[in-house]
């Protein structure tokens, strides 16, 4: 099963993360600079079959099914760690807001990832519209 919504690189949006925590819990000046630290800095490309997660540089590809899907979001499988860290797979839960956003839960926390739009799927939505009107490119 494949998830299109999914399909493509997703950041994550630290200044959501944590907006979103502090609607439901107050936080210290100290935890607040903890957040800045930790949240904004992950970077995610799913294909078909792989999640390739960059982080500080260092990027493992890691294997992921879809076991369901419905209007909300998706229930994925897969390891969130290298195999050389955990060969257990994790159950996570991804709840589309939109198009060009999600949330996933990691204990009382929605870490919300948005969507990178790179200049290629730009131009290759150009190109599709400029089709659908009749023309075969984008216009120079």
């Amino acid at each position: 099963m494949i998830e299109r919504r999914l399909l493509g690189t997703w950041v994550s949006d630290g200044r959501r993360t944590i907006g979103d925590l502090e609607k439901r819990r107050k936080l210290s000046a100290k935890s607040r600079k903890a957040m800045k630290a930790t949240f904004g800095r992950l970077r995610l490309r799913y294909t078909r079959s792989r999640c390739y997660s960059t982080l500080d540089g260092n990027t493992d590809a890691l294997p992921y099914r879809v076991l369901a899907t419905n209007s909300e979001g998706a229930v994925l499988t897969g390891r969130s760690l290298p195999e050389w860290l955990t060969t257990e797979e994790q159950i996570q839960h991804v709840r589309f807001v939109s198009d060009n956003l999600y949330w996933v839960c990691l204990g009382g926390i929605h870490e919300y990832f948005r969507r990178v739009k790179s200049p290629s799927n730009k131009r290759m939505q150009l190109t599709r519209s400029a089709m659908a009107k009749g023309r075969s490119g984008p216009r120079r």
